[in-house]
């Protein structure tokens, strides 16, 4: 009888990706950094090129661990890259109770049951004492009205904002 487990990654392959997938997307997730994903991005070039010039040599177990590591680095890399791709980099402006919004209508209006969901995009924002540039996307929902049903693509609204993430 052996006395090997029964569920080692031996057994489980496919843990062998995963684990460094889902590690990549942890790192990335609890800490942010581009540095810290050009460095994974060196040590998985660094190791394929060891593994690719030992290709024909005799050591074969150098040639495995520096070709795992290339596996193993690639998959933290492209874990950490799915992280930052699906994270928000935009951060809300602050916003006072004197701001006013000024957005371009995008889509026309979609009407809902008691609002309408309209695609835009705010392209300034006007405090008390001064104007700053934006380009924010903005999904708003407006109270229904013959106004608001009137809307076109291009039109330019004012409000007073109230902006969350979606």
């Amino acid at each position: 009888m052996h006395n090997t487990p029964l569920y080692t990654l031996d057994h489980v392959p496919f843990l062998r990706l995963l684990l460094p997938l889902a590690v990549g997307i942890a790192w990335q997730y609890l800490a942010p950094s581009t540095l810290t994903l050009c460095v994974w991005c060196g040590i998985a070039v660094a190791c394929g090129i060891v593994a690719w010039m030992l290709r024909k040599e005799t050591f074969l177990s150098m040639r495995l661990v520096s070709f795992s590591g290339f596996i193993f680095s690639l998959f933290v890399v492209i874990g950490m890259s799915v992280c930052m791709a699906n994270t928000t980099h935009d951060s809300l402006p602050t916003i006072t109770a004197d701001t006013i919004a000024i957005a371009r209508i995008e889509s026309l209006p979609i009407e809902q049951e008691h609002t309408y969901r309209i695609v835009s995009t705010i392209v300034a924002l006007n405090d008390s004492n001064t104007t700053r540039e934006a380009h924010i996307r903005t999904l708003l929902n407006i109270q229904k009205s013959y106004t608001a049903s009137k809307l076109q693509g291009g039109d330019l609204i004012l409000f007073r904002p109230s902006l969350q993430h979606i």
